[in-house]
């Protein structure tokens, strides 16, 4: 029995073989991802110890880096809130509601510059956290923008009608009317509920692809509506030039990175793969494969368990990923 175990042993070692990744041609399917090997350049992998390379340890003290500064940042903005007098100046019930709406005001605004960093593509991140947990990450940060930026519209209405003495519609038509930027503030938060209301799974499955895609593009608007108001009626901003300056500073920063890594890193590396489609085979009537051709796809430092966002230059998809 112990000389057939270990002869069944041998014959199974020596029909599993090690992955290969190809240099040259990729082959993609809706069901499957097929790689047909070439042996003039074969693509070698990384040691079995690659934690302890330098480049991995490299990236993740990046991506650490990363997180670091998202909390470091989110401190920052609790101490300017602190700094303002909302704990040490309160005096009243008006006052209490005041201080809870700028809190969640400033929490809202920058939970939203995070929304946007998570899906941002950012390849550091990705490779420590991984874009599924990112994907989880967003939707449950999404939904806390959300609640932070309703918090901070109830509680800065009530505490501001309490001090002007008058009723809550009296008291938001006076915002609307004779405060900057509000308008704006209120075009973005109604662009945000649009967003989150269309990414309920009950709506998101009758919505196409396309409609519940250029929704959320709009987020990106509600952003930059936001900051037209937070920088001109900002308690904490408008007599900190400093802090106005931070602030200002960390929205550029979220924008630079997104143009960065969502638009110009695909375009430049479409470039220098010189990705193309050579052929297009139906194996059956739910499964068509792709044949993906370029260069140097050794460069790409492909891993098993890993998956590709295709976007197909043509005159309908051209905007959409597929994964």
């Amino acid at each position: 029995m112990d000389s057939y175990i270990e002869d069944t042993i041998r014959e199974v070692r020596g029909i599993v073989k090690k992955p290969t990744i190809p240099d040259g041609i990729i082959r993609i399917s809706r069901k499957m991802v097929r790689n047909t090997a070439t042996r003039r350049q074969p693509l070698t992998f990384a040691a079995p110890r690659f934690w302890l390379q330098p480049s991995y340890i490299l990236q993740n003290c990046v991506g650490y880096l990363f997180w670091l500064t998202v909390l470091i940042n989110a401190g920052i903005i609790v101490w300017l809130w602190w700094n303002g007098g909302n704990v040490t100046g309160l005096h009243d019930v008006s006052g209490l509601f005041d201080s809870i709406g700028r809190i969640t005001g400033l929490l809202g605004a920058y939970a939203l510059l995070v929304q946007l960093l998570l899906l941002a593509r950012i390849p550091f991140v990705e490779r420590l956290t991984g874009f599924d947990r990112l994907t989880v990450w967003h939707r449950r940060n999404g939904k806390l923008c959300i609640y932070l930026v309703l918090a901070h519209v109830v509680f800065i209405t009530l505490g501001y009608a309490l001090s002007d003495r008058l009723s809550l519609t009296g008291e938001a038509t006076a915002l609307l009317t004779k405060y900057p930027g509000m308008v704006a503030a209120t075009v973005g938060t109604a662009l945000m509920l649009v967003t989150v209301a269309t990414s309920l799974v009950i709506v998101r499955k009758r919505l196409p692809y396309q409609t519940w895609y250029l929704v959320h593009l709009t987020a990106y608007a509600s952003v930059v509506l936001a900051w037209f108001h937070q920088i001109p009626t900002g308690n904490e901003l408008v007599t900190n030039v400093t802090a106005a300056n931070y602030w200002t500073g960390m929205y550029l920063m979220t924008l630079g990175i997104v143009i960065g890594f969502r638009f110009i890193q695909p375009i430049l590396g479409s470039f220098a793969y010189r990705l193309r489609v050579s052929k297009v085979e139906v194996e059956n009537p739910d499964t068509v494969s792709l044949y993906i051709t370029g260069r140097h796809l050794e460069k790409l430092r492909a891993r098993p368990g890993q998956f590709f966002l295709w976007r197909f230059l043509d005159g309908g998809r051209w905007w959409e990923s597929h994964p």
